[in-house]
């Protein structure tokens, strides 16, 4: 493991264990050159990266964190497509890693983009909404995928071609079909929103949704496809 990568790492560690007995991480002054840090990171991490970027350059002032924030799948192809020199992706869906950046090579040295991943943190996907928001003081944990349906109320998702976020948006509306053992929850939210339509297939144990290589909304469609997370 690259020596600065155990260092981010063991940082991470170390957060934990002084947000427990209140130790401050000593500040020490900047050196005139520093070594950068580059890091490809899902959209859904910048909040706690921050975090992470400031502490670990209060702690070794030598190194310049350089964060950079996209959907999951475009990070790791400013690695495998663009070929950018990144010292640590970090993606908010663990299995693109070894899907995507093992069986893939770097031109520079023929040996795969990674070969190796820490799953260090997990995530819950939320539905956002404000008191101002249509049917706000109806929407329940029982209703949503109905409240979202209706026409007159408009849901952002990301793109699902290229953030974690947007596929599991609609992995969650599957998986709402599935809870409540009933197969019209999809299609009432997501049929005629886009220029190409998605399908899905049901077998016994798997749900495949399939995402069209061009993937927007229509105008005046209720979902509307974000271009970020």
């Amino acid at each position: 493991m690259p020596k600065l990568l155990r260092t981010f790492l063991l940082l991470a560690l170390a957060l934990g264990l002084a947000s427990c007995n209140g130790t401050q991480v000593p500040v020490r002054p900047n050196p005139v050159d520093k070594t950068p840090l580059v890091i490809f990171a899902a959209g859904s991490l910048i909040q706690p990266f921050a975090a992470l970027e400031k502490a670990f350059e209060e702690k070794y002032p030598n190194i310049d964190v350089l964060p950079e924030y996209h959907g999951s799948i475009q990070v790791i192809r400013h690695a495998t497509e663009l070929h950018e020199p990144i010292d640590i992706v970090a993606t908010a869906d663990a299995a693109l890693i070894p899907m995507l950046m093992y069986a893939t090579n770097n031109p520079d040295t023929g040996q795969p983009y990674a070969d190796w991943y820490i799953r260090y943190a997990s995530n819950h996907l939320a539905l956002a909404y404000n008191k101002d928001s249509k049917y706000a003081d109806e929407i329940n944990p029982e209703n949503w995928t109905e409240i979202l349906a209706r026409p007159d109320v408009r849901t952002g998702i990301a793109d699902p071609r290229f953030d974690a976020s947007g596929y599991r948006a609609l992995m969650a509306f599957a998986l709402a079909e599935e809870r409540a053992k009933r197969f019209d929850l999809f299609a009432p939210m997501f049929d005629g929103q886009f220029s190409y339509g998605l399908t899905i297939f049901r077998d016994d144990d798997l749900t495949t949704i399939t995402v069209p290589e061009i993937f927007e909304s229509k105008s005046g469609a209720h979902v509307v496809v974000r271009g970020a997370s």
